[in-house]
């Protein structure tokens, strides 16, 4: 009986599984806020996804004849024209100058025929770092303007920016 008395009350069978999940969740918490585990496990799964993701299944039933189907919830008006090493070796290291973009989108603007042109371009770059040149950033703003369908990646930041900086922001928009 005094065994029984000097032990803690979380060790007895009702509270010791809430403990040990409470320490269930505490492991995760840290795993998940200073680590890279969890950050590396959804990377996984994400390119695994996209990797068996596709719009097309090709099958071969037999020797010179094979099936090709296409997914119908995929559009073949969509077009990603990504960046990989194929273009690094060509147009030389990321990021590239910003008269490279202006005339990419200039030259979709020079299509003539409107039902053949894109409905949007989207740019899935940021621009926010300032440039040694900056007749570049009026190169891309004339191509946005021109192509007039042009959206950019924004993002929010949780602290607003220096007091001076306001003024900068609403000059580099007049240019």
């Amino acid at each position: 009986m005094s065994r029984k008395k000097n032990r803690l009350k979380i060790f007895d069978t009702k509270y010791f599984w809430s403990v040990i999940g409470a320490l269930i969740l505490l492991a995760f918490f840290l795993l998940s806020n200073f680590t890279v585990i969890f950050d590396r496990l959804d990377n996984g799964m994400l390119d695994t996804f996209f990797k068996y993701r596709t719009d097309r299944v090709e099958q071969d039933l037999q020797v010179g004849v094979s099936y090709e189907g296409f997914n119908p919830n995929i559009s073949p008006d969509i077009l990603i024209v990504g960046i990989d090493l194929k273009t690094l070796e060509r147009f030389g290291r990321f990021p590239f100058p910003r008269w490279r973009h202006a005339d990419f989108l200039k030259s979709l603007s020079r299509i003539n025929k409107q039902n053949e042109r894109e409905n949007s371009v989207f740019l899935d770059l940021l621009f926010g770092d300032s440039i040694e040149n900056p007749t570049y950033d009026g190169l891309l703003v004339d191509a946005f303007k021109e192509n007039g369908r042009v959206f950019t990646e924004t993002f929010l930041d949780e602290f607003p920016p220096p007091a001076g900086s306001y003024t900068d922001y609403y000059e580099r928009q007049q240019v």
